[in-house]
């Protein structure tokens, strides 16, 4: 182990980390039972605060020992795995450092920080540092000055740091209980507060634990950063959370599976990401939403243009009326606007607020712990989440590969059809490839169903796809497919939340008789059917759309040796090459510069680190998309 400066006369021995005055010394009594000695500090001022053990919670220890995992204090035999994997994840994963040819990336302020450290089956897997207030200087001090961090630094905040897991385990419950730990640190050593440096891609994450931005960003390499902190208290009173995380793992309940988030009303999902994070910088307390024009929200696949003139007059001259009067109860004037247009019977609608509604009810009556399900890989991944933290159930994959365009072969589908699955689930066309089965080759394929599997297929692109590729009234007339449908993104809708499937007449019911009644807002019914009534409108919108992501695919094959996928849909797929950098330090440099785009950091895909979608915008916002990314790889590949 080398030496960290950190502008005082210091080294790392195998030993017990104390300050002494003005020196850091070291003592070099062992501890029974270690590999190496905890890494504390201690002061002469004050009890070592984050520099004992942390008094952990009985649930989250009995919770790691169900997984095969503990979490404990980390030591100076650590030190060695917690550099490696530094370097893997900040230098070679994420771009912020520059690769060095020892593999390991320390850093001057881990002198001054209790690491703590996750474990199983001996590996290393996660680590996550304290910083106690009684330490020279915070390691956010190397990136901004005490002055521009709205603290109260008087009080002696924590600073909780360099939360790393390894890629392998992110779809776990690694992170948060690392947070569980260091909160517990803070918590037992007397502490009021904590702060924290959160990287982009992890925002969301530290909200959901309670931590809130401070409203001061930074970047440092390609990586972009907010300065986020709560009270030891706040944290606190999202107990619940942590109690759930705790019980869940210690009841065996979810095995290597991601635990969801509980909040009143509902349960959160914290291992699945759908893009918007865009509001990170509107503000979602929406209190200045000019920000808007300051950012491009190409993570999402909201519509580019506006709803139709229908739409907007109507919502505009009743917008009072809309909003404070209640829907009708079960929409039948919207389901009778679909019914004729759609030309399926009205007994086989069913509407929610969303294609994601629909699929929480739907499978989750459907479906149970022992089911066995088929989904594409990769594929909109709301689905794997239902499955796996919902419901609970078997998963298995047929792989779309890159190399063949990620097409499905029908073939290959109407062999897996054949099989025992309860229920198989197709997007298309599908997000995020955007790549299309034609119908008639679907319905093909479709005709090898086994009679005890349903088929579920999600369309929630189909119109850009073109004319007469649902197949609404194949599942209407069907005793076991049924057709998911969004008229939130196809219309421009997908503020007001409105979406509909199409199934046989006895599925429909069993779904009709769980919907709650005023499941879809006045102002949604109204403008789905005023949207449904204006079809040249929309017709003209997709043509543009493909013109718009032609140019737009030709634009971002320029800047690189990746490979950019155009399929049918309101995006493009763009999959790096080894030599480039991955696809989160890309998102995570872009965001700085107010371009907002999508990576999979959380989902368990086939694609790995290497996917970046770009939805299509308008044709001047377009260029500024090719533009921003053109810089920022510039930026992170250099000449």
């Amino acid at each position: 182990m080398g030496d960290l400066d950190i502008g005082r006369r210091s080294r790392m021995v195998e030993g017990r980390l104390m300050f002494h005055g003005d020196e850091l010394t070291a003592t070099t009594q062992p501890v029974p039972g270690d590999t190496g000695v905890p890494l504390m500090m201690a002061t002469p001022t004050r009890p070592p605060v984050v520099g004992r053990r942390p008094s952990r919670s009985k649930g989250v220890s009995t919770a790691a020992r169900a997984l095969g995992m503990r979490v404990r204090p980390g030591t100076t035999a650590d030190l060695d795995a917690i550099y490696t994997l530094r370097h893997d994840v900040y230098a070679v994963e994420l771009g912020q450092h520059l690769a060095n040819r020892e593999g390991r990336l320390d850093d001057a302020a881990d002198v001054s920080t209790e690491f703590l450290v996750a474990e199983r089956g001996g590996e290393l897997i996660g680590f996550i540092g304290v910083t106690s207030p009684t330490s020279p200087r915070y390691a956010i001090e190397k990136y901004l000055p005490r002055s521009r961090i709205p603290l109260d630094f008087d009080r002696g905040p924590y600073e909780v740091r360099a939360l790393t897991v390894a890629p392998a385990h992110r779809h776990g419950p690694v992170a948060l209980l690392l947070m569980r730990a260091a909160w517990d640190a803070v918590r037992s050593a007397g502490g009021e507060s904590i702060f924290v440096m959160g990287r982009a891609g992890a925002v969301e994450m530290y909200r959901k634990v309670g931590l809130k931005p401070l409203g001061v960003s930074f970047v440092a390499g390609s990586v972009s950063y907010e300065v986020m902190a709560a009270t030891v208290a706040e944290i606190g009173s999202h107990s619940a959370k942590w109690k759930d995380l705790s019980d869940r793992l210690a009841e065996g309940r979810l095995g290597e599976e991601p635990a969801p988030i509980v909040e009143p009303g509902g349960v959160r999902a914290s291992n699945v990401y759908h893009g918007g994070a865009f509001f990170d910088a509107i503000g979602d307390g929406f209190d200045d939403l000019s920000r808007r024009h300051g950012v491009i929200s190409a993570d999402v696949l909201d519509a580019w243009f506006p709803p139709s003139p229908l739409v907007v007059a109507t919502l505009r001259e009743e917008l009072g009326w809309l909003l404070s009067t209640s829907p009708p109860i079960y929409g039948d004037g919207l389901v009778r606007a679909i019914s004729e247009v759609r030309r399926v019977p009205a007994e086989s609608v069913v509407l929610g607020a969303g294609s994601s509604a629909l699929i929480f009810t739907a499978l989750s009556r459907w479906l149970s712990p022992s089911s066995r399900v088929l989904i594409l890989d990769p594929m909109y991944s709301e689905y794997e989440h239902v499955l796996s933290s919902v419901v609970g159930c078997r998963i298995e994959r047929l792989t779309l590969d890159p190399a063949n365009g990620f097409r499905l072969d029908p073939d290959h589908l109407a062999a897996q059809l054949s099989s025992d699955y309860e229920l198989v689930i197709i997007v298309n066309p599908n997000n995020p490839t955007g790549i299309h089965l034609p119908a008639a080759d679907l319905r093909a394929a479709l005709a090898s169903t086994n009679s005890e599997t349903r088929v579920w297929i999600d369309e929630a692109y189909i119109d850009y796809a073109g004319e007469g590729m649902s197949l609404e009234t194949f599942a209407a007339a069907s005793s076991q497919v049924v057709v998911c449908k969004s008229l939130s993104k196809v219309y421009a809708l997908s503020g007001v939340r409105a979406a509909y499937l199409v199934a046989p007449r006895v599925l429909a019911a069993d779904l009709q008789a769980v919907t709650p009644p005023w499941a879809v807002s006045l102002p949604a019914q109204v403008a789905a059917v005023r949207a449904l009534q204006d079809p040249t409108y929309y017709r003209d919108r997709y043509a543009e759309t493909r013109v718009l992501r032609a140019n737009l695919r030709r634009g971002l094959s320029k800047l690189a040796p990746w490979n950019v996928t155009e399929g049918v849909i309101n995006s493009v797929l763009c999959l790096t090459t080894p030599e480039m950098p991955t696809a989160a330090a890309i998102v995570s440099a872009c965001r700085v510069e107010g371009l907002f785009l999508r990576d999979w950091p959380l989902a368990r895909s086939s694609l790995g680190m290497r996917a970046l979608r770009v939805s299509v915008k308008d044709d001047a916002t377009n260029v500024r998309i090719v533009e921003t990314l053109g810089r920022v790889l510039a930026l992170l590949m250099g000449p």
